[in-house]
């Protein structure tokens, strides 16, 4: 793999710019504070103040121009506010990408890709731009920032890859086609960023209350001076008198006093973690009668959940106590403590704790990272269990076998037998487990019958086995592995992708048992979507996913009945 020339780099920089995406011009400072005055009660204040200065009412003209101003200033002080906010929301920090350039591997800042160069994807790495897939190990792509759902999607040579998604499990190289404005965020920055602000309906209300007011302020003006001049009043007088009857009808606080009004609603807001960004879009909130949501991050964590577990045909809550945590990565007899051992040791994902949050995210695909944090929520450190085996030969989830499996040594003596001994773990879909395990037909259905169930309920399945094997087993597989590394060898440099053949760690196993696995949902939902219906507030879930996973999601969290309909389509 060549890669791209640095000729053929700065060539590609000076024609396509930098990979990031163009910022809407921002607003200078004095539009920003003349956006204030733009509405009609503002500019009823200003004609009145001229009025005071012209009938030599100078202090009431400075006092409503005082009030205007500070009103203003007040207003943009408080968007000002939210547009930081916003601000330290977004990741500011510069992502570094591995990318292939005159045959060498080098680690630049994304900013600096260009169309053509190919890149090092791996495991927790973010893709920096939209491009296609020149080769792939079993990547698997997280798209939930781009489509909303969970679950991760395999990418296979020629396939394509979105900016801004998230690289789940597996690794490969792909070739940058779009960069920056170009890419789907992009296209999709772009056009929210061309949406204009229409009114409130304060702002209309205000509008109209404001024309009635002038209009009205008007009329009786003109109704007073010709009542005057009717009764002998001079000209000149009749004209004083009417005019400060105009400037007496304007409202002068009511600006104000709305600011005030708003900009207590925006600390609330703020309070309950909602940034208001614009201070006059906090009156809306008071008008919602429908929410419509997602469900995917929004009423779930978008963190993979093990909710149940099916062992010796009995189905078990996570929170049964079945692991000692001084067990640590020995193996025991128990097919519980076993099953949580092979999610441990037969996954490539990992646990690390984020300060920023002050908690534990998935590092690797977010369903192997579901039976970590069973394993962590058991009291098992994760790390320390790793330590104790050794990872002999792997054979990585394909879309063929639908399941991963390892063979590991342990380093602690069995007590029993004075050996360390040699185990294959397999993890994956419940038909292909079934298959290289020894089971009767019975057995078969009732683990059949199990899964189906979970499948109407919309969870995920995936079944557990392992088998004790021989240190020479190992050995001839290895031998095997070395020959057709040779042939079939992808490399560049310190990356090495060697596939192995061991088709005999996915034979003649035991079966372990299974988990059912959700995008759990968020603990304060309920109580949320309780206190918007006691307000008169219709909530809708719209979701791409399963029926049956948005049901059960609607269920738990109180938006709608068991049996109740949903529409599909």
């Amino acid at each position: 793999m060549k890669g791209l020339t640095s000729h053929q780099v700065s060539q590609y920089l000076t024609q396509y710019g930098l990979n990031v995406i163009t910022e809407q011009k921002k607003k200078s400072f004095l539009l920003k504070f003349f956006e204030q005055f733009n509405n009609f009660l503002t500019i009823l204040l200003i004609g009145a103040a001229i009025l005071s200065f012209f009938l030599g009412e100078t202090l009431d003209g400075g006092l409503i121009i005082g009030i205007v101003i500070l009103n203003g200033l007040f207003g943009l002080y408080q968007e000002a506010k939210a547009e930081e906010s916003l601000k330290v929301l977004k990741n500011m920090t510069v992502t570094k990408v591995r990318v292939i350039r005159d045959e060498k591997e080098i680690e630049i800042d994304s900013k600096y890709l260009v169309p053509g160069d190919l890149v090092y994807l791996e495991e927790g790495v973010k893709v920096p731009a939209d491009g296609k897939v020149e080769k792939s190990i079993n990547l698997e792509i997280n798209e939930s920032a781009l489509t909303g759902e969970s679950f991760p999607v395999v990418k296979a040579e020629k396939e394509e890859v979105f900016s801004g998604t998230i690289v789940a499990k597996g690794r490969g190289y792909v070739i940058i086609t779009k960069i920056g404005d170009n890419t789907k965020f992009g296209q999709i920055a772009h056009n929210l960023s061309s949406i204009e602000d229409g009114a409130t309906p304060l702002q209309k209300k205000l509008a109209d209350l404001t024309k009635f007011i002038g209009i009205g302020g008007i009329v009786i003006s003109l109704i007073v001076f010709v009542v005057s001049l009717l009764e002998g009043t001079g000209y000149f007088p009749a004209f004083l008198l009417s005019v400060s009857l105009a400037v007496a009808v304007v409202p002068e606080g009511l600006p104000a006093v709305m600011t005030i009004t708003l900009a207590i609603g925006m600390k609330k807001m703020a309070g309950k973690k909602a940034i208001v960004r614009k201070l006059s879009a906090i009156e809306a909130l008071g008008s919602i009668t429908l929410i419509a949501t997602d469900k995917t991050g929004t009423l779930t964590t978008n963190k993979m959940q093990v909710k149940e577990i099916f062992v010796e045909n009995n189905v078990f809550g996570v929170g049964a106590d079945f692991i000692s945590a001084r067990s640590k990565g020995r193996l025991q007899e128990s097919p519980l403590q076993l099953l949580t051992l092979n999610g441990i040791l037969c996954s490539t994902a990992s646990l690390v704790y984020i300060h920023d949050h002050g908690s534990w995210d998935v590092l690797g695909d977010p369903t192997e990272g579901a039976l970590l944090f069973l394993a962590q929520e058991k009291g098992l450190n994760i790390e320390e269990v790793r330590k104790e085996w050794k990872l002999i030969d792997e054979k990585p989830f394909d879309s063929v076998t639908k399941m991963m499996s390892v063979a590991v040594q342990g380093l602690t003596l069995n007590k029993r037998d004075k050996v360390r001994p040699y185990i294959t773990f397999s993890k994956g879909a419940p038909e292909s487990i079934l298959n290289v395990c020894q089971m009767t037909e019975e057995e078969k259905k009732k683990v059949k019958k199990q899964v189906d169930k979970w499948a109407r309920e919309g969870l995920r399945v995936l079944a557990f086995s392992y088998k004790q094997i021989k240190s020479d087993e190992i050995r001839r597989s290895q031998m095997k592995s070395d020959k057709i590394s040779k042939t079939n060898s992808i490399s560049s440099n310190s990356i090495q992708f060697h596939p192995i053949k061991s088709d005999y760690i996915q034979s003649d196993s035991v079966f372990l048992g299974m988990v059912a696995i959700h995008d759990a949902p968020r603990p304060e939902v309920k109580e949320a979507i309780a206190k918007a219906k006691r307000a008169g507030i219709k909530v809708v879930m719209i979701t791409g996913d399963n029926e049956k996973t948005a049901e059960a999601i609607g269920v738990f969290s109180g938006l709608i009945k068991d049996g109740d309909e949903i529409l599909t389509g």
